[in-house]
């Protein structure tokens, strides 16, 4: 019954919504609350059953580099998306919350190699082999490293309440820790130590990263506590490769449920 949408509604309802709960913008305590209200704001000046509403930010949190314990801020991108959807009767909402971090990852296949032809020069010099292997134990042998983007995103279904979720930050804790090392935008002398003999202490292919970053959102007892299994958990990693002309991608998506039953954490839930 109209020719399209009142465009100003659009921007009355975000401005409600900052006042409502941020403060006049001030101070948002939450994406998925403010997310939310705009929907909800939105669905009411419109006259429809339906609004969906998406908030990005970059977040600088404060952390600790590894050696030197010095402050450094680090960004990382969170986003929350909310539809509230009237259209059954029964309001329902959904809601995405997800997260972008930086970290840093050493291929495993390269370090094989170049431990198996260190090793070979050694014993061509004259090492014997248990020399060999102490001399490899005792320094991180090289490979090629990448800086990596992890994504991650919950997906819940409500009854027209918010949905709890665990916090962005803590989130991006999970994805940086999925890697092989994790980025500071301070680090000093010692610290950059710290980085790179952790990267090859613990060499990972963008794979290992996703599988890793499932195991501890499936294992996560803020994230169980907070979200039923119904709930849709979606991992992506980039690896921006340093001896390729190309990037690596991997991808897994699966309930909450479902990936703690693969697990053996619980029964198996089967996706809605």
């Amino acid at each position: 019954d109209a020719r399209g949408a009142h465009m100003s509604r659009f921007h009355e309802a975000i401005d409600q919504a900052l006042d409502l709960v941020a403060d006049g913008g001030r101070d948002v305590p939450s994406l998925v609350v403010l997310a939310t209200v705009v929907a909800t704001r939105a669905a009411d000046m419109q006259g429809v059953t339906r609004a969906r509403a998406r908030i990005e930010a970059t977040i600088s949190a404060a952390r600790v580099a590894p050696a030197s314990t010095r402050r450094t801020i680090d960004p990382f991108d969170t986003w929350a998306t909310v539809e509230v959807d009237r259209s059954a009767g029964t309001p329902r909402t959904t809601v995405t919350i997800g997260v972008r971090a930086i970290g840093m990852t050493a291929c495993p296949c390269a370090q094989n190699l170049v431990r198996a032809a260190a090793s070979e020069r050694m014993r061509e010099a004259g090492l014997d082999s248990e020399t060999i292997e102490a001399a490899l134990d005792a320094m991180p042998v090289a490979t090629h490293n990448q800086r990596s983007t992890g994504e991650l995103e919950l997906t819940a279904v409500g009854d027209g309440a918010v949905v709890q979720f665990a916090e962005p930050a803590n989130l991006a804790a999970l994805v940086r820790n999925s890697m092989s090392a994790q980025v500071h935008e301070l680090l000093k002398r010692d610290d950059e130590l710290a980085v790179v003999e952790a990267a090859h202490a613990d060499p990972r292919f963008v794979e290992d990263c996703v599988r890793g970053l499932l195991d501890d959102v499936a294992r996560d007892a803020a994230i169980a506590a907070d979200l039923p299994p119904s709930t849709m958990v979606t991992v992506r990693q980039v690896n921006h490769e340093s001896i390729h002309a190309h990037d690596v991608v991997a991808a897994r998506a699966g309930t909450l449920g479902t990936l703690r039953g693969e697990l053996g954490l619980d029964a198996p839930v089967v996706p809605a």
